[in-house]
């Protein structure tokens, strides 16, 4: 279901920007038989690839997940726990100083400890 949903996003949006789908596999380097899957949910797609897909679009990687429905269960969980990685992952690229970058790791690290 989720999977679903983050394809018909990257459909939708690949559409209105009048991007074909020749286009936007060779740009991943997968084939347009694996951009279908990926866009009618059939496959899951990777975070690598949702992360080249948030550059060629110009969005955020929020952008996949947002106003999704999740499934109360453990799927939503674990869905739950990936959109907050997506976020973390944004929130460190945009920490430019190295410094920074490395003291925000460390107090990551150091929270993850706390039981």
């Amino acid at each position: 279901m989720v999977y679903k949903q983050i394809g018909k996003k990257i459909k939708e949006f690949r559409e209105s920007k009048k991007i074909t789908q020749e286009d936007l596999s060779e740009g991943l380097g997968v084939s347009i038989q694996q951009l279908h899957k990926y866009e009618t949910g059939k496959n899951k797609i990777s975070i690598d690839k949702l992360m080249m897909l948030a550059k060629r679009f110009n969005v955020d990687l929020n952008f996949f997940v947002e106003g999704m429905i999740w499934p109360d269960n453990e799927e939503y969980t674990q869905k739950r726990v990936l959109r907050d990685e997506v976020k973390l992952i944004e929130v460190s690229r945009r920490i430019l100083n190295e410094n920074l970058r490395k003291h925000w790791i460390t107090i990551g690290e150091e929270i993850a400890r706390i039981k």
